[in-house]
C-alpha cells in the first residue's frame, strides 16, 4: 500500500512541477500573455497543456522532494525556467516584428506614415 502511495505522490509532484513550468511560459509568451485573453482561459490552457505533457515526464525521478521547502524551491526553479523560455520566445517575436517594420520602411510600404498628401509634404 505504501509503494502505491509513494507512486501517486511522485506523479502529483511531477504534475505540479510541469504546471509551474508551463505557467511560467504562458506568463510571458507573446500570444497568451495578452490582456485580451482572460486569466481563466490562460489557466485552463496551462492545465490542459500540463495534462498532455505530464505523462511523458512520469519516469523522471524527482530528487530532493522530502519536505515542503525543497518542493517550494523546485517549484520556484521550474517557474523561473518557464519565465526564461517565455522571455526567449517574446524576444524572438519582437525581433521578427522589428525586422518586418524595417523591411516595410525600406520598401516604401509605410510611406503613408511619413508623407501626408494633405499637407503637401
Amino acid at each position: 500500500m505504501e509503494t502505491w502511495l509513494a507512486l501517486y505522490t511522485q506523479q502529483v509532484i511531477v504534475f505540479v512541477l510541469v504546471l509551474a513550468r508551463v505557467s511560467g511560459l504562458l506568463t510571458l509568451a507573446p500570444v497568451w500573455s495578452s490582456r485580451a485573453i482572460p486569466v481563466r482561459v490562460r489557466a485552463f490552457l496551462a492545465v490542459g497543456l500540463t495534462l498532455i505533457i505530464t505523462p511523458l515526464q512520469w519516469h523522471v525521478p524527482v530528487r530532493d522532494a522530502q519536505d515542503v521547502l525543497h518542493i517550494g524551491l523546485l517549484l520556484a526553479g521550474e517557474f523561473l525556467i518557464g519565465l526564461a523560455l517565455g522571455l526567449a520566445v517574446m524576444i524572438y517575436f519582437a525581433g521578427l516584428e522589428l525586422a518586418g517594420q524595417v523591411l516595410g520602411q525600406m520598401s516604401g510600404m509605410s510611406l503613408a506614415e511619413v508623407v501626408s498628401p494633405t499637407y503637401d509634404a
